[in-house]
């Protein structure tokens, strides 16, 4: 498929959808753009949830070690349909100030809010799914974070944190899609970014595949350990 750029937007955001077949036609236009670098030194990460297949395709594809990050959202008690915050399993937090902000919750009251379902929540979760296997050091590794499409930032955000904390060499991304402004706001924290529609709007994710399957928490922690 070939984008048309037409004067039209709404012409040409629909000229996008169903770009991708699926994630494995995803997964084969974004190799192209990655084989270009040296991945001698490269470790994959991913954020876990019940789709994220991408970053482990793209490590088989490769042939490199690869590993996972737990990402949560934390929602609002005005509105359980909105996300304020993101927390992730090493307690990291990123806090959409806009909509805090909107529902009159102060930072203090998010991060006490963060703490607690880090623990109660998040933490148990991570050591259920994982088991006896504790997370992958990332320090002195090039990181090379995969998403299926970023669309706010929050979770590719945290995992940002997490790899220069830990002490990474460098960190790069490499999505199939993501905005011009999503673009620009981490061409600052990261080495490369690697990417295959750049669209100035973004819609979903979702939006630019026909068909984007998922897999169950235990299917994922099967294959996880597989190819380990």
């Amino acid at each position: 498929m070939h984008l048309i750029v037409l004067e039209n937007k709404g012409e040409v955001m629909e000229e996008l959808r169903g770009y991708f077949k699926d994630i494995e036609d995803a997964m084969k236009q974004l190799v192209l753009k990655i084989s270009q670098i040296d991945l001698d030194n490269t470790l994959i990460l991913g954020l876990f949830r019940e789709n994220a297949i991408l970053f482990k395709q793209v490590a088989q594809y490769f042939r490199l070690p690869l590993e996972y990050l737990f990402v949560s959202s934390l929602n609002s008690p005005e509105n359980a349909d909105c996300s304020i915050a993101f927390v992730s399993e090493k307690m990291d937090v990123i806090i959409d100030e806009h909509l805090s902000h909107s529902f009159g919750i102060s930072s203090d009251e998010i991060y006490i809010q963060a703490q607690k379902y880090f623990r109660e929540i998040l933490l148990p979760k991570s050591q259920k799914i994982r088991g006896e296997n504790k997370m992958q050091t990332l320090q002195n590794k090039d990181i090379l974070i995969v998403d299926e499409g970023v669309e706010t930032g929050f979770g590719i955000e945290l995992a940002i944190r997490a790899c220069v904390r830990e002490g990474c060499k460098s960190v790069s991304l490499a999505t199939p899609v993501l905005s011009q402004d999503m673009y620009g706001f981490f061409a600052n924290q990261c080495d490369r970014i690697y990417y295959v529609l750049n669209p100035e709007y973004f819609v979903s994710t979702a939006y630019y595949y026909q068909y984007l399957s998922g897999l169950e928490e235990e299917s994922f922690l099967s294959s996880y350990r597989s190819f380990l």
